[in-house]
């Protein structure tokens, strides 16, 4: 089996958990992520069976949007890792694990502009000025609706997996994993009656930037600048994240 490892490098103790790892699988063709690569001299991934996430869900994410729908088996070394599957004292289970799993498949965000992908996102979409001090000022469309305008801080556009996430944290409700719909979340409204949004995930959402300028953020990292008049595009994405996890 071809498996890549990816980590964080700025800890020693996850640079050297990986190795523990590595050895556990020394039986299987191990590939690196880049940075880690460069610490083991091994080969960086190319293509590969399973990947093996180590860190918090920041590493993850980093994850899903350099690998695609590879399957990874996550191993918490972050403050929360609302997505992992194990813990470090659990690395032993890991060569038994591979044999045996299921998948916990997550669907994904695709944000384009003007045509053009920006990415694809398992968490969410964030539109806010790109100044603390100025309010933002967009309008949703959701397909075959009125536009829905709205003044404040910014909007999320969430999948269900994100809705735990900064969409939570804005007031949004939570969503079953499972549930075929995305969250559309203002961030500190001017007016009270503008509330969070479920919406069917087979719609596509028009978010136009009716104000100055506003960064489009995709899981956390400002990827785009919206100006005044331009809009991205939001809707499901032919990608999903796969996730191993212990039968039952």
């Amino acid at each position: 089996m071809k498996i890549g490892l990816i980590s964080r490098t700025d800890r020693s103790e996850a640079v050297d958990l990986v190795k523990e790892i590595a050895s556990l699988l020394h039986d299987h063709e191990l590939f690196f992520d880049k940075p880690l690569s460069a610490i083991f001299g091994g080969p960086e991934i190319v293509e590969v069976d399973i990947l093996i996430a180590v860190g918090g869900d920041g590493t993850i994410l980093k994850a899903c949007k350099e690998y695609g729908d590879i399957p990874i088996l996550t191993v918490n070394m972050g403050t929360f890792g609302f997505l992992c599957e194990l813990e470090v004292e659990e690395i032993t289970k890991i060569p038994a694990l591979l044999e045996d799993y299921e998948l916990d498949c997550r669907g994904k965000l695709a944000i384009y502009f003007e045509g053009r992908l920006l990415g694809n996102v398992l968490n969410e979409v964030v539109v806010r000025s790109t100044s603390p001090i100025k309010i933002d000022y967009l309008s949703i469309i959701v397909e075959g609706e009125e536009p829905y305008d709205v003044r404040g801080d910014g909007v999320i556009v969430a999948t269900p997996t994100g809705s735990t996430a900064y969409s939570l944290s804005a007031g949004g409700s939570l969503l079953h994993p499972e549930a075929n719909v995305f969250m559309i979340t203002p961030i500190s409204p001017l007016f009270r009656e503008w509330h969070p949004y479920v919406v069917p995930d087979d719609l596509e959402i028009e978010i136009v930037n009716l104000g100055k300028d506003s960064y489009v953020i995709l899981d956390g990292q400002p990827i785009h600048i919206l100006q005044n008049g331009e809009s991205i595009i939001v809707c499901k994405s032919s990608e999903v994240a796969r996730f191993i996890r212990r039968r039952n």
